[in-house]
């Protein structure tokens, strides 16, 4: 968020929300420098409401890479991840995608920007598998490059 934003949105939220951040997509989108992306990991972070995935730079990327979706829009990048996975783990995977984009998912770096090593798989190669946990009912998303 660019530094006026930070004072627009503080004023937006005391002036139409009481202070409070909102809890619903639409209301986070009317405040000053929030896009999609952020309204996704704020609704995910504080509300535990997954109703998208955020796409930064490392999710665009991946998902083009590995073919999840043949867009440059982050926000068609979206809806064909949505439409892909299921919308419980959304949150989970929108973190699973930015690691490996990073190229710091298992500590390896298999698809740094300039540096890509998991590019030259098959698409069928690159497998989602969610894991429940044994401890608790929560999912973790893993990507697996073998």
């Amino acid at each position: 968020m660019q530094k006026q934003n930070i004072s627009r949105a503080a004023r937006t939220l005391l002036e139409w929300f009481s202070g409070r951040v909102p809890d619903t997509m639409d209301e986070l989108l009317m405040l000053p420098g929030v896009g999609r992306k952020t309204a996704n990991i704020v609704l995910d972070h504080a509300f535990s409401k997954n109703v998208g995935i955020a796409v930064d730079t490392h999710v665009r990327r991946l998902a083009q890479r590995i073919g999840f979706s043949d867009s440059s829009n982050p926000d068609r990048i979206e809806e064909d991840l949505m439409a892909m996975f299921p919308q419980e783990i959304w949150g989970e995977l929108t973190y699973c995608l930015i690691r490996h984009g990073e190229g710091g998912l298992f500590g390896t770096k298999t698809c740094l920007s300039l540096l890509c090593h998991c590019i030259t798989l098959p698409v069928w190669a690159v497998r989602i598998i969610v894991i429940t946990e044994q401890r608790s009912s929560r999912r973790r998303v893993q990507l697996l490059v073998p």
